[in-house]
């Protein structure tokens, strides 16, 4: 999902200096610069990350590049990933 990502402390400076005047604030927010940004998911928690154990170490691997044979480091990230679904990680079923 594509989305215009905003400097949040540039946002805020705009709320507090129009005080409340929600039509000055929202006019002067959309006129800030705008970067494009793709979601991103870090290899620690992307579900198509594979944990390997073989004599020389422990290696990640990546599940939706396996053609390449990537290792990957825990803190790396791609937009391949998909966000491991952590409620059934954390909460073990309980609803």
């Amino acid at each position: 999902m594509d989305k215009q990502l905003i400097c949040k402390e540039d946002a805020l400076k705009i709320v507090r200096r129009t005080s409340g005047d929600y039509a000055t604030a929202f006019a002067e927010i959309s006129r800030l610069p705008a970067v494009d940004a793709v979601q991103v998911t870090r290899c620690r928690d992307c579900d198509g990350r594979r944990v390997e154990i073989s004599w020389c170490g422990t290696y990640v691997r990546c599940g939706f590049r396996d053609a390449t044979g990537l290792n990957m480091p825990e803190d790396g990230f791609c937009s391949l990933g998909r966000q491991e679904n952590r409620r059934d990680k954390n909460d073990k079923g309980q609803a």
